[in-house]
C-alpha cells in the first residue's frame, strides 16, 4: 500500500459542490434531502445510518518462473493476509440516492516477513509490525431510471473498479499489494451499458519522490446476447521531482471485441475476446518523438459452475519499453531504474526485450462461491513464451471474506465480484433490469 497522502481541500470541496449541484438537476432524478411524507416519516430508510464492514483476503502464489532466466518476472512465494476494518456513516438522502463516508484501517502480513529478535533463552521471534495506512472515502449512489451512477472521492479500495483490465495494465501482483486508489471515481451501470473513468493519484511532488498519476477508463456495450464491445484505457504521466528533471508518458488503449455463446452451450460461459493493445511511451528529456509499440490480445474462456479455464495470447512488441532505463538525482545522490515505479503491469508482456513475438498464459481454475460474503480459489497458471518455451507455473490459493455483501447482497454484488477477482457480470440484452 502507498503511504497516506492528504486530498487537497480544494478537489474535495470541487466534488462535493458539483455533487450538490447534479442533486439539483432534474435530467439526474435527484429528489430533494429528506424525501417525506406527509406525515414526515421518511418513506425508505432512516435518514442516518452508523454503517461497518470487514474485508479479508488470504493470498496463497507460489511463482516459478524459470524460463529466460527470470528477466521478466521473479520466482517468489507469496503468502500473505489482510483484513481491513471499516466504519462510517450513511445518508439515505431518498429511496434512490445515498451518500456514504467511510474510514478504514489495513493490516496486511506477509508470512515470514517479520523482523527476526532474540529472546531471552536464545529463541527467535518474530517483531510484526502490519500496520499499513488508512483509507477514507466519501461514495455517492443514485439510481436513475435505466441505471446506476456513483461518484468516489478520498483513498478508495481498487476494487471499486469494474472494468475489465488487461494485465498489460496492471498485474494480480499489484491489484493485491497497491490496493487501494486516491483521487476520484466515476461510474454508470445500466442494463446494456456500463463506463468509468477514475483517477488515481500516485506520487506528490518532492525532492526526491516524483509527482505521478493514471487516469484509467474502461467500458462494454451489450450488442446482444452473444455479442459485446468495450475498451480499457490509461494515460499514465510520471513527473518530476525537485532533484529530479524527467518527465515519462505512459499509455495504453484497448479496444476489443467479444463473443460468447455460453448460452447456446449449456455453459456459464464459453467466450472469445479479441482486440488491440496500443501504447504510446515518451521520455520527454532525452526523446523527441514517442514510440508507439502495439499488439494483439486474445482471450479464450469457458466456464461452468464453480470450474473454469482462460487462455490468454498476446501477439506483438513490448509494451513497457523504458522498463529497465535509470534516471539520476540531479545532486548526484542516486539513480532509480523505472521498472515498477513506472510500469503497473506484467512483465510478460516485454515480449522483444527478449526477442520474443508472443506470450501466452493459461489457467485452470476452481472457485466455490461457498457463502455470498466468501469466496475461494484454487488456481494453476502456466506461462509460455516464443523462443523460451515454459516460462513456469503459478499455484495459488486465495479467499476473500466480504461482510458488506452479506449485509447487502444486492447492493454490493458488482463490488464484491472485483474484490473476488470475478469480473461483474457484463451488461448484455439479456441481463436482469436494474
Amino acid at each position: 500500500m502507498r503511504p497516506f497522502t492528504r486530498i487537497s481541500a480544494a478537489t474535495a470541496a470541487f466534488l462535493l459542490s458539483a455533487m450538490a449541484a447534479a442533486a439539483q438537476i432534474p435530467f439526474f432524478g435527484f429528489p430533494d434531502f429528506g424525501d417525506m411524507t406527509p406525515s414526515g416519516a421518511y418513506t425508505q430508510k432512516k435518514p442516518f445510518e452508523f454503517d461497518y464492514d470487514l474485508d479479508f483476503q488470504y493470498l496463497f502464489d507460489n511463482r516459478e518462473f524459470n524460463g529466460g532466466k527470470q528477466k521478466l518476472e521473479k520466482s517468489q512465494t507469496l503468502n500473505a493476509a489482510r483484513v481491513i476494518p471499516w466504519a462510517g456513516i450513511r445518508i439515505n438522502q431518498s429511496s434512490t440516492v445515498t451518500h456514504r463516508i467511510m474510514a478504514g484501517a489495513e493490516f496486511t502480513h506477509d508470512m515470514g516477513a517479520g523482523s527476526l529478535t532474540v529472546g531471552e533463552e536464545g529463541l527467535a521471534h518474530r517483531g510484526l509490525s502490519d500496520f499499513e495506512g488508512l483509507m477514507l472515502y466519501y461514495k455517492a449512489e443514485a439510481r436513475l431510471r435505466r441505471g446506476v451512477f456513483s461518484a468516489v472521492a478520498g483513498i478508495y479500495p481498487l476494487s471499486e473498479f469494474e472494468g475489465d483490465y488487461s494485465q498489460a495494465f496492471i498485474s494480480d501482483y499489484s491489484r493485491f499489494y497497491d490496493n487501494e486508489a486516491e483521487g476520484m471515481l466515476f461510474k454508470y451501470r445500466s442494463q446494456r451499458f456500463s463506463a468509468e473513468l477514475g483517477l488515481d493519484w500516485t506520487g506528490m511532488y518532492g525532492t526526491y519522490r516524483r509527482e505521478q498519476f493514471r487516469i484509467y477508463s474502461a467500458g462494454l456495450y451489450g450488442i446482444n446476447k452473444t455479442f459485446s464491445a468495450g475498451w480499457a484505457a490509461q494515460f499514465g504521466h510520471f513527473a518530476n521531482g525537485d532533484q529530479i528533471i524527467r518527465v515519462m508518458d505512459d499509455h495504453l488503449f484497448n479496444p476489443y471485441l467479444k463473443a460468447d455463446i455460453g448460452h447456446l452451450a449449456g455453459l456459464d460461459e464459453l467466450s472469445l475476446k479479441a482486440g488491440g493493445i496500443f501504447a504510446y511511451e515518451r521520455d520527454r528529456r532525452y526523446e523527441k518523438t514517442p514510440c508507439f509499440p502495439y499488439g494483439g490480445e486474445f482471450e479464450f474462456k469457458a466456464q461452468r459452475h464453480s470450474l473454469g479455464i482462460e487462455n490468454t495470447l498476446y501477439a506483438g512488441e513490448d509494451l513497457m519499453p523504458y522498463y529497465e532505463t535509470e534516471f539520476t538525482a540531479e545532486d548526484g545522490s542516486g539513480s532509480w531504474k523505472n521498472a515498477n515505479l513506472l510500469y503497473r503491469g506484467l512483465g510478460f508482456y516485454r515480449t522483444s526485450f527478449v526477442g520474443a513475438k508472443w506470450y501466452n498464459r493459461t489457467e485452470a481454475w476452481w472457485r466455490p462461491h461457498i457463502a455470498s460474503f466468501l469466496d475461494l480459489e484454487i488456481a494453476l497458471e502456466f506461462h509460455f513464451m516464443q523462443g523460451l518455451g515454459m516460462l513456469g507455473s503459478q499455484q495459488k490459493v486465495s479467499l476473500i471474506f466480504d461482510l458488506d455483501a452479506a449485509r447487502h447482497p444486492a447492493r454490493s454484488s458488482a463490488q464484491h465480484n472485483a474484490k473476488t477477482s470475478r469480473k461483474a457480470r457484463e451488461p448484455q440484452g439479456h441481463t436482469t433490469p436494474l
